[in-house]
């Protein structure tokens, strides 16, 4: 059993190890115990590893204890990877012992996957770990996504090949994946996605990536997208993209966007679970259009929180244009937090063009934090015209939060004016 001097001398050594990792080697290896030397070197090496990743090797390496001395280079590895691969890679492959290179390994091809795709993708493959390799050949696919959706899914499509062998490493791996390219690839290559999403086996997560090239392609397509948010089954993720899709063309095409909120209502109206979630989406993406119609519909809501929430959703939604509707709505809220909630985005979104009307809300709401972090804004935006009025915001919030706000009038005032 370690004494209690080893035991000191170990934390010790912990302690000291990142700022100054000779000293913090010199007095690990003062420590009698074999077993706490090793642990302490182990510990020393790693933190030392950011620092001075020399360094933290040779000392990983004066580690006689192998069960010690692989996880250590192991961790020394990963933490190198990302400020140096070249050396995280060698030293990963000095690791004899297969269980332990593994993840090292996979921390490099995390780290070049972007800047040297062919690179990565040689590395995992080296992996012969299906447990490290297919993390490693996803994470090659999320980082080339966008750049070379070809090579993007031709990686993923050989993890789905495995899928009768090892079905759950697949579902983990592959078809985030392949999610993730038609994510990337959705708004100027919608075929492309369309097609991946068509071939995922999953009906929720077919329909969840076909709502996301919908939604991307609403603007510039509206045609393929209302097709594809039509031919969405469950009612909830339908009503969740035809609202998207409503916002993306709100200014553009007001017309067609309230089509597809319309269409989005009677969805709405036909889920049977979370209708209320669904409710929500409806007015937020229709307060911009028609605040009475998002109000009427919020308010028939039969569930009280959900109808307040609603009223939040339509309140935030008008801030920016209608601050006079997005008052008087907040302020039929009943519930002081969810009222005060709306009114925080109400004085937000006034802080810059009328900054005096936004420091009266804010001096209406009790929780500190929320007003502090209006009156900090209206501090900002009148530092320039009022410095002596700024002061005063700043003196009027809770000591705790003083110097947010006299930081932010610095800000202000530092900033260059165009």
């Amino acid at each position: 059993m370690a004494s209690a001097k080893d035991n000191a001398l170990t934390s010790v050594a912990t302690a000291v190890a990142s700022s100054a990792p000779g000293r913090a080697e010199g007095i690990a290896n003062t420590i009698t115990s074999n077993y706490q030397r090793w642990r302490a070197l182990s510990a020393v090496a790693t933190a030392a590893a950011a620092h001075d990743p020399g360094q933290a090797e040779r000392i990983a390496n004066t580690i006689t204890d192998m069960d010690v001395k692989w996880p250590t280079l192991t961790a020394v590895s990963k933490v190198v990877a990302s400020s140096d691969p070249d050396r995280a890679e060698r030293i990963a492959d000095t690791i004899t012992r297969k269980p332990n290179r593994w993840p090292a390994l996979s921390a490099v091809v995390t780290a070049v996957a972007a800047i040297d795709p062919g690179r990565a993708e040689r590395i995992a493959h080296t992996i012969t770990d299906k447990y490290y390799r297919w993390p490693a050949l996803s994470a090659v696919v999320t980082a080339v996504a966008a750049s070379d959706p070809g090579r993007a899914e031709n990686i993923a499509n050989a993890i789905i090949s495995q899928r009768k062998k090892w079905p759950e490493l697949v579902s983990v791996n592959a078809v985030p994946a392949l999610i993730s390219v038609a994510q990337a690839v959705a708004a100027h290559d919608p075929d492309r996605a369309e097609r991946i999403a068509n071939a995922i086996a999953q009906k929720a997560t077919k329909e969840s990536v076909l709502a996301t090239v919908a939604t991307a392609v609403a603007a510039h397509d509206p045609d393929r997208a209302e097709r594809i948010a039509n031919a969405i089954t469950n009612k909830h993720s339908q009503v969740t993209v035809l609202t998207a899709m409503a916002q993306g063309v709100a200014t553009s095409d007001s017309e067609r966007a309230l089509r597809w909120i319309d269409q989005a209502e009677q969805a709405a109206n036909m889920v049977t679970r979370e209708k209320g979630k669904a409710l929500i989406s409806v007015v937020t993406a229709v307060a911009v259009h028609d605040s009475t119609r998002a109000e009427r519909i919020a308010n028939a809501m039969a569930r009280e929180t959900e109808r307040e929430h609603a009223l939040m959703s339509v309140a935030k939604a008008l801030a920016a244009h209608d601050p006079d509707e997005a008052e008087r709505i907040a302020n039929t809220i009943s519930d002081k937090y969810r009222r005060e909630g709306a009114l925080v985005n109400v004085a937000a979104a006034l802080a810059a063009s009328d900054p005096a009307r936004a420091e009266r809300i804010a001096n209406t709401i009790s929780g500190s934090s929320s007003r502090t972090k209006v009156l900090s804004s209206v501090a900002q935006a009148v530092a320039l015209t009022d410095p002596d009025h700024a002061r005063h915001i700043a003196h009027e919030v809770p000591s705790a939060a003083k110097a947010e706000v006299l930081h932010a009038i610095v800000l202000a005032l530092s900033t260059p004016t165009q």
